[in-house]
């Protein structure tokens, strides 16, 4: 049965690399009978929407920047929309090798209910995201048995069915903690696959803020708070 898959990426002034993203977007993927691009353009002053459009994807804005998680529940929810049976998030600025998606959906049809990219924390992944990142990994598996060794990888894949269990309410980088808690918690087979680590920008992703505040997250998730 070919499925409908919807690629959503969310985008802040990324017109620079954008284009190059979308264009290595593989179009043969197995299983799939139709794809569509989604990218949200949260709250961007340069180019990104119109370098989106010239490329073929689909855009929706935000008129200010409401951060990752909110970006990327507005692509889902658009996503929904068009009928995709399955929803992938991908990066915008090339920081998700485009040539892991076919396995990304493969896992989906070998019976996984989502899946996540776990990359290699070794360089050129900075020093600091290397730490936050199996930190908080940890912390996430201690409060709730979560065995996701990349937690705040931000590369995965999703049947539209389960996206009820999964939805998050961050609108910030701790939505990608809080979708894994909202998983387990509701018995989704959530699985992981190794991918290359490429890292183009050494101040985007989970910084000391945004891990503390995650951390606090999850302690009061693990309360019922």
């Amino acid at each position: 049965m070919p499925y409908l898959i919807a690629i959503v990426i969310p985008a802040y002034h990324e017109a620079p690399r954008l284009r190059g993203v979308l264009t290595a977007i593989p179009w043969l993927l197995p299983e799939v009978g139709e794809r569509r691009v989604i990218v949200v353009d949260d709250g961007s002053t340069d180019a990104t929407a119109a370098v989106a459009r010239q490329a073929g994807a689909i855009v929706v804005r935000h008129r200010v920047n409401l951060g990752a998680g909110a970006a990327l529940r507005t692509g889902t929810e658009a996503a929904l929309k068009l009928g995709a049976d399955i929803v992938v998030h991908m990066d915008a600025d090339g920081q998700h090798p485009p040539e892991d998606l076919p396995r990304l959906i493969d896992t989906l049809l070998r019976g996984a209910d989502a899946v996540t990219g776990v990359r290699a924390f070794h360089r050129p992944m900075p020093w600091l995201f290397i730490f936050g990142n199996r930190f908080l990994s940890r912390v996430t598996r201690a409060l709730f048995g979560i065995a996701n060794p990349d937690t705040q990888c931000a590369y995965r894949a999703f049947w539209a069915w389960a996206w009820p269990s999964i939805c998050w309410e961050s609108t910030d980088y701790a939505f990608a903690s809080e979708m894994l808690v909202r998983a387990k918690r509701h018995g989704i087979q959530w699985d992981t696959i190794p991918i290359r680590t490429i890292y183009l920008d050494h101040y985007k992703g989970t910084g000391i803020g945004d891990g503390v505040r995650i951390f606090r997250k999850l302690v009061s998730w693990r309360l019922g708070a």
